[in-house]
């Protein structure tokens, strides 16, 4: 049987691990932002992607 027979072959790439991103959760984070409407001044939290991880919520380990 010559290896035109023996079907399509498999690429293998190799294993990358990963590890959760420790700055937020799934990709998401929570800022806390002061803020001043009317002349009152307060605090909220907005949600933002998370710049470590660019919204993956899991960093390469050992790259």
């Amino acid at each position: 049987m010559d290896e035109s027979q023996d079907g399509p072959r498999l690429q293998w790439e190799p294993v990358r691990f990963r590890v959760p991103c420790p700055s937020c959760s799934g990709g998401v984070r929570m800022r806390a932002r002061l803020g001043v409407r009317d002349g009152r001044t307060g605090t909220g939290h907005i949600t933002e992607t998370c710049p470590d991880c660019f919204g993956r919520g899991w960093l390469p380990f050992g790259d």
